[in-house]
């Protein structure tokens, strides 16, 4: 077992913590967590032009006759 300087684990990382790839060890519990936030996001996103694009193609009865007031 080599126990010299280049294989001994940084201060304050575990052994089992990649070294050298850039990430950390909770990255699948994170990727989960912002794909479920990103997921509500686009669904809020995708309502609110749906929603529009109703309001565009079939229009209130009333809506012909409304006058700015502005």
């Amino acid at each position: 077992m080599v126990t010299g300087p280049e294989r001994r684990p940084r201060p304050g990382r575990s052994r089992g913590a990649p070294v050298g790839v850039g990430c950390g060890g909770a990255t699948g519990a994170v990727e989960g967590a912002c794909r479920h936030l990103i997921a509500d996001r686009l669904d809020l996103y995708w309502r609110y032009h749906a929603a529009r694009e109703h309001e565009r193609l079939y229009p209130a009865p009333d809506q012909r006759n409304y006058v700015p007031i502005a």
